[in-house]
């Protein structure tokens, strides 16, 4: 191949990653712009909660990404049964990591008190950042389709999503934050609730789309359990784990500037 080929062949896959990363990006972005006009206090209380979910949920992405890189060599290996058991236990992995961060951030909500913000924001941040919890787990069902696709070059799925996904926060956000078509008018917590939704909307899609596509039945894309591979996951989560701690620090440090300023 030639350079440009290389460089071609990369671009291609790497400009639905950049979107896709983009559009999770938005959803936050989208909030913030809508619950703007509700106010300073809803606003802080937006930024306040977004900055908290991200510390905690920034790790569970780091661990799922681990096993793109493994099913990608597997696919180059031409151990395509390898890809399957990559892709079941990562599956478990990142299920029970969403439990935990979801866990995490609805009891982690309670410390928004000791952070010595107005009473209000308080009170609303703590709200939101309950309902952006439970948004845990379906965002890692979503991660462990995503990283698998990606790890057999399959990029664009996760990208038309991600950009629908932006489209249905953004109407749920007109529904349920100022209670439009007869929908009560819920002010910030209508913005969480509408993240929630566009996140079980990108895990359901994905999985949908993984599960009925005929070139991915090899692999065993279900919540079958064979069994539980110990020597995969932990090989998974030697990769996934330090990347994880290091988006965690890396993006916590910008995050808690926000929870400062």
């Amino acid at each position: 191949m030639t350079y440009k080929e290389h460089l071609l062949n990369t671009i291609n896959l790497a400009y639905p990653v950049i979107i896709g990363q983009l559009g999770f990006i938005m959803m936050g972005v989208v909030d913030s712009l809508m619950v703007g006009s509700l106010g300073p206090a809803p606003l802080a209380a937006a930024s306040l909660g977004n900055s908290l979910t991200i510390i905690v949920f920034i790790i569970g992405l780091g661990i799922s990404f681990a096993v793109t890189p493994l099913v990608a060599i597997s696919v180059g290996a031409k151990k395509y049964p390898e890809c399957g058991i990559y892709f079941r236990q990562s599956l478990l992995i990142n299920l029970t990591v969403g439990l935990i961060l979801m866990t995490v951030t609805i009891l982690g909500s309670e410390l928004i008190i000791y952070f010595d913000q107005p009473i209000e924001v308080t009170m609303l941040a703590k709200s939101y950042t309950k309902i952006l919890g439970l948004g845990a787990l379906p965002l890692m069902l979503f991660q462990t389709y995503k990283q698998f696709i990606e790890g057999l070059s399959i990029m664009k799925p996760a990208m038309i999503l991600a950009i629908l996904a932006n489209v249905v926060n953004a109407y749920i956000n007109w529904l349920l934050i100022f209670g439009k078509l007869g929908f009560p008018a819920l002010g910030l917590d209508g913005a969480g609730w509408a993240t929630f939704s566009s996140r079980v909307f990108l895990a359901a899609g994905l999985m949908i789309y993984v599960m009925n596509k005929s070139s991915f039945k090899q692999y065993d894309v279900s919540f079958h359990f064979k069994n539980i591979n110990f020597p995969v996951i932990k090989k998974i989560l030697s990769l996934g784990l330090p990347s994880g701690f290091q988006y965690f620090f890396e993006v916590g440090a910008f995050s808690f500037a926000v929870i400062m300023i």
